[in-house]
């Protein structure tokens, strides 16, 4: 596939520099050589059909008419005026009996002509080689002008009939009559001068002149039925027969009072039955389509006498640059639509600058060829990961089709120890200039959709691809932009854009964002049940806060957990959000992070929720600080994680990855799906209860687990050599998570180890790289500590986080110790007291700075004391 150029003529050249011109200078870089060979049999066989005289066409007579169908842009006019060009490389003895004329231009008849013949009759005469002919006054051109005079005199006779009476008018009907036999005796006139045994007629787009198309194929139904002439048709099959029954149409209903739909169906027949006599079934060849092209490893994009790489490889690396990673159903990837010749030329040519830089890559690779997503491995993998890659997948897929479970595991074992095994002796492209070939590429594509698909999905993830890169690679781009793309504003979508994403497989009906804010805000978003994007986030409702009383650690998740917002439409409470988490990690997948950008993550409305999708007037809730101006009582717990996030980015190489938007995208869906149902909102009039921190942990926990769920589903694939099986459950409630169908099916797979050497990391899996962020870690440590830390309902909370007097702070710490509610003096009297208690309220109490002498001075603490129960002394 990369080999210098072949002599093999079973190879098409493709040039890249190449707009849309149709006349081709080298047979070698011709398409369509099925409908070439087609042509050839074609006209082998009017040939073997030539009448043994020219006396009498009417002996002869019959519709030969081929018909080449195509849509616009095919490639069929290509094949017309390339067709004497192939014959004379493929099938020299047969080119020198045809003689064919330049493709006729039906567009060039003028409203003042009356038939088509006129054009027809031009064309021989302005032809070359006839011409030259003619200028060498033998007797054969004498005969031609001759013919030409009569044929001349009886058009003449024909354009006047209507204007002549009686023996007039009879004398002129019968030279319309005896035009056919003039027109035949002309065309072996002009064979006969340039000793040919038969003339082509090339007619291109008989359907283009929409207003003179049924007439230009009656001229081609009356006169074109020479066995000396060949007419070649091409034009859309479809369109013929529209202009033909609307012809008819318009025929059968003049002056009559037939019922319209008895008039439409009997031209739609007449019609049908008109096109199987002018342009014979066995006539008819239909051009291939552009994306038949597109598999296809024989045609070779090529510059002169350079050749690259095959139009099978370049499909892949479009789809590569589009999809990277992403292992979906064919209904999920994003695919530029290419259905003409005309489409993959100009896609092509847009392109001619980094065809021959990718060549100059995979020239490097040292490999002549490449399997189907070797492409897309190099988009993240480093080449020795991609090359080992093929063998992997082979080995891996092998070991998927055994019967035994034991002998699946084995064989899999074995794909693992093999991959690690084989010699990485492949030298990549260097990775800051194969990057920007990725980009540079990128931006070529995006430059090509600008104009006619400028709101596709696939235009507004290569926006995100860039704005990712440029928030990479630009160290003053504020993080805060990180979705401040199009393609993550999709309440700002068209209907438009809307119509070009995959649809959404949706559980919900519709009206679960109703009555959650402010019906002006919700009412305008466009989240219908064919939107492409999931609902964003309602949230939980809870009265859950923020406290000193906790650890740093504890406090940060708190907050990257709750927003204050409208939980119905006209009440505000703290809810439980995912989107923060959410954002913390993409932030993490973009570049290295500093302190100032959790803490402005912290500070504006969750991402995707409603409140940010909404855009809610902060007024209306509570202003939020500047960036970089939020003042926080976890500052060290955020340096720590700061810096924790920026030593994971190196040590799994996410530093030198480029992150997909599309990815990203397909991420966010799976992701706030799922938090619909571990998250779920209150019922519109229920009001929010006093939740534990265990609880607010275990959601965070979930939410985690099912963000790197979502990236496992769709990295799990033939990207990363894998069958594309995935477990499509929801996140449960189980401990174990590692037993979960979720892990062993989508996970683990990535997360297989060699001594020091990690499966995932060298091939640069996101979903094993989210097994040790540092945000996992500290869900995963809270809910640990949560899970048996004493709980602090909110009014505890609310009275420790201001400056009360300390013996008031010491009382209700033994109120919430023994659960009191009501007076605490009554209380107190019911009470077995134990010296463990006053142990725990003790150190409990210790962790508020409480002193000494607010123990003595304390009368419930001194009850407590005097009372202890003498068991326990």
């Amino acid at each position: 596939m990369f080999k210098a150029r072949s002599a093999d003529r079973s190879i098409i050249r493709l040039p890249i520099e190449q707009k849309e011109q149709a006349v081709q200078k080298d047979a070698s870089t011709l398409l369509a050589r099925e409908i070439y060979q087609d042509l050839a049999t074609l006209l082998a066989d009017s040939l073997n059909n030539q009448p043994d005289n020219d006396d009498d066409v009417d002996l002869y007579r019959s519709h030969s008419a081929i018909l080449i169908d195509g849509k616009r842009g095919a490639g069929k006019s290509s094949v017309l005026v390339n067709l004497k060009l192939y014959l004379e490389c493929e099938h020299p003895e047969l080119e020198n009996q045809v003689h064919i004329l330049k493709p006729v231009d039906p567009t060039l008849l003028e409203d003042t002509d009356d038939l088509f013949l006129n054009v027809i009759v031009a064309a021989i005469i302005r032809d070359k080689t006839i011409a030259r002919a003619l200028s060498c006054a033998d007797h054969k051109a004498e005969a031609f002008h001759h013919q030409l005079q009569v044929l001349g005199n009886t058009l003449e006779n024909l354009q006047s009939q209507r204007e002549k009476y009686g023996l007039d008018k009879l004398r002129a009907f019968m030279g319309s009559h005896d035009l056919m036999q003039q027109v035949h005796i002309l065309f072996k006139k002009a064979l006969d001068l340039i000793g040919k045994k038969l003339l082509v007629l090339p007619i291109d787009d008989v359907d283009t002149s929409m207003n003179r198309a049924f007439e230009n194929l009656e001229v081609v139904r009356r006169y074109l039925t020479s066995p000396y002439a060949q007419p070649i048709i091409s034009g859309d099959l479809s369109l013929y027969h529209e202009v033909t029954w609307r012809g008819f149409h318009a025929r059968i209903t003049d002056d009559s009072d037939i019922r319209a739909e008895d008039v439409i169906q009997k031209a739609k027949d007449l019609a049908t039955e008109y096109q199987r006599k002018v342009m014979p079934l066995q006539l008819r060849r239909e051009m291939p389509s552009a994306g038949s092209y597109l598999e296809r490893k024989d045609i070779v994009l090529c510059n002169g006498a350079n050749d690259y790489f095959s139009l099978h490889t370049f499909w892949r690396w479009v789809d590569a640059l589009l999809n990277e990673r992403i292992n979906t159903s064919e209904g999920r990837r994003l695919t530029i639509s290419v259905e003409t010749v005309r489409e993959l030329a100009q896609l092509i040519f847009a392109m001619r600058h980094e065809i021959p830089k990718l060549h100059a890559v995979l020239m490097g690779l040292r490999t002549n060829a490449l399997d189907d997503y070797a492409l897309h491995r190099l988009m993240f993998m480093p080449a020795s990961a991609a090359q080992r890659m093929a063998q992997f997948s082979e080995d891996y897929q092998k070991a998927q089709n055994l019967t035994g479970k034991s002998q699946r595991e084995t064989a899999r074992n074995r794909a693992y120890a093999d991959f690690f095994n084989q010699l990485q002796d492949v030298d990549g492209a260097d990775l800051q200039q194969w990057q920007n070939l990725i980009l540079e590429s990128k931006s070529v594509l995006l430059r090509h959709l600008r104009h006619e698909l400028s709101e596709n999905a696939m235009y507004l993830s290569l926006m995100a691809d860039q704005h990712f890169a440029n928030l990479m690679k630009t160290p003053t781009a504020k993080l805060s932009d990180l979705f401040e793309t199009p393609l993550f504003k999709p309440q700002h979508l068209s209907f438009e854009t809307i119509k070009s994403f995959p649809k959404m497989h949706r559980q919900f009906i519709g009206d679960e964002l109703y009555h959650r804010a402010p019906s002006t805000w919700v009412h305008s978003l466009p989240f219908n049940g064919d939107f492409p994007y999931t609902y964003p986030e309602a949230g939980y409702a809870t009265k859950t806060k923020n406290s000193i009383a906790l650890n740093e650690q504890t406090q940060l998740l708190i907050d990257l957990m709750l927003h204050r917002s409208f939980y119905n439409e006209s009440k505000k409470a703290n809810l439980i959000y995912c989107g923060r988490l959410f954002e913390l990690v993409i932030a993490s997948l973009v570049r290295d992070l500093e302190p100032r950008d959790i803490t402005t993550i912290i500070a504006r409305a969750p991402f995707y929720s409603l409140p940010a999708i909404t855009g809610m007037v902060s007024s209306e809730l509570e202003t939020p600080p500047d960036e970089g101006a939020v003042d926080t009582v976890y500052d060290s717990a955020i340096a720590d994680l700061t810096q924790q996030i920026n030593e994971w980015r190196k040590t799994e190489r996410i530093d030198q990855q480029l992150l997909s938007g599309w990815l990203v995208f397909n991420v966010l869906n799976r992701y706030f799906s799922q938090a619909w149902l571990f998250n779920q909102p209150l019922k519109i009039n229920q009001n929010p209860a006093k939740e534990s921190l265990h609880h607010l942990a275990d959601v965070a926990r979930r939410a985690y687990r099912s963000l790197w769920s979502a990236f496992a589903s769709l990295e799990k694939g033939e990207v990363f050599g894998m069958p594309y099986i995935i477990a499509d459950v929801n996140v449960g409630e189980g401990e174990n998570f590692e037993n979960s169908g979720l892990y062993l099916q989508n996970i683990s797979p990535f997360m297989h180890r060699s001594g020091n050497r990690s499966f995932g990391r060298e091939i640069r899996s996101y979903t094993h790289a989210l097994a040790t962020h540092p945000l996992h870690m500290l869900v995963e440590a809270t809910y640990q500590s949560a899970g048996t830390t004493l709980e602090l309902d909110d009014e505890f909370i609310e009275l420790i986080n201001v400056d009360e007097n300390k013996s008031r702070q010491l009382t209700t710490i033994i109120k919430k110790y023994f659960k009191i509610k009501g007076p605490i003096k009554d209380a107190l009297q019911n009470l077995e007291i134990r010296k463990l208690d006053i142990n725990n309220i003790v150190e409990m109490a210790k962790g508020y700075h409480i002193g000494e002498e607010t123990f003595l001075s304390n009368p419930h603490f001194d009850y407590l004391n005097t009372h202890v129960s003498k068991e326990d002394n």
